[in-house]
């Protein structure tokens, strides 16, 4: 029964992506923070999973309760796709400006992610050979998915990073872009 199970994948789900928001972030101060980057990377499996689907759908790949396993595939490998770039960027020289450590890190960490989904790629493309027909549109819908998370992460996560690192640069905090930084105010001189 998928209906029953819902709201227990859901609080799966959610304590996944507040483990990654975690783990993304440095906690305190503000300006160390990474929440509103982890939302931005569940906005990234999210928008992922709209176009993957929308994708089978396209190429009349029927939906079935199997498929709903694709939610967990697809939030596993989104995270630790984000977690590795994060990584990635924070290995980097942070004297070197925004501009050039993203790509750096996107450089290095693009060769484990693209790994990852590649081979994720072909083993549900090899598993849709199968004679069975719902694991052969779980596996094409997989596949699918899987594809559309690479390009989203390697596009639209890292635009997000960067904003991210822009604000941790420049000491704003991190759900409040407006608070924090420098003290420019006469005040301060006090």
């Amino acid at each position: 029964n998928v209906g029953g199970s819902v709201p227990i994948m859901g609080a799966a789900i959610t304590s996944i992506l507040i483990y990654m928001s975690i783990l993304l972030g440095r906690g305190l101060p503000p300006a160390h923070s990474r929440l509103l980057l982890g939302v931005g990377a569940v906005v990234t499996i999210l928008f992922a999973e709209i176009a993957g689907f929308g994708l089978a759908a396209a190429f009349g790949v029927p939906l079935t309760d199997l498929s709903l396993m694709i939610v967990f595939i697809v939030v596993g490998v989104g995270v630790d796709d984000a977690i590795v770039l994060v990584g990635f960027l924070r290995a980097e020289d942070p004297s070197m400006p925004v501009e050039a450590r993203v790509p750096a890190a996107l450089g290095r960490a693009g060769s484990a992610i693209f790994l990852t989904s590649f081979t994720n790629l072909l083993a549900f493309l090899v598993a849709s050979l199968v004679d069975f027909p719902g694991v052969r549109w779980f596996c094409i819908c997989a596949g699918l998915v899987v594809f559309v998370l690479f390009i989203l992460t390697t596009t639209l996560f890292t635009a997000l990073l960067v904003f991210d690192e822009r604000r941790a640069v420049a000491a704003r905090w991190d759900c409040c872009a407006c608070c924090g930084g420098p003290c420019t105010s006469p005040w301060c001189k006090v």
